[in-house]
């Protein structure tokens, strides 16, 4: 699997089998951060992403079996609606070998009819 990070394209072995996920993950093809909810800090940016899970690149570890709420940052010039927000748990988080940063597989937990709806969306652009 190839991540892009800071550094360019960067190559981390991941071994999640791909018949434990509920449906195919689609790569992001523009950069995307994730924001805990409530402390608005950068949690990672999204490398790929299904309706029922994601990859995060991410600057800290996350402890597997933690949950967060995250919002999906939003460009300055995009409308400044609601803001699309739903709670993960991470699966798995592995340390790259070629950067300080941190590749986190997560599945969504709880997400609004409405949110669910906006992700749908979000995914269809890539």
């Amino acid at each position: 699997m190839v991540l892009l990070g800071k550094y360019g394209a960067q190559a981390m072995e991941i071994s999640i089998p791909h018949d434990a996920r509920r449906s195919e993950r689609r790569p992001v093809t523009q950069q995307v951060h994730l924001l805990d909810a409530y402390s608005r800090d950068l949690v990672g940016s999204l490398v790929n992403l299904s309706r029922h899970g994601f990859m995060l690149l991410c600057n800290a570890p996350v402890e597997p079996n933690q949950v967060l709420t995250l919002e999906v940052e939003r460009p300055e010039q995009q409308d400044r609606g609601a803001p699309l927000v739903f709670q993960a748990c991470c699966i798995w988080c592995q340390k790259s070998s070629f950067s300080d940063e941190y590749g986190a597989g997560f599945e969504i937990r709880n997400i609004s009819p409405y949110d669910q709806h906006r992700l749908g969306e979000l995914i269809g652009r890539w």
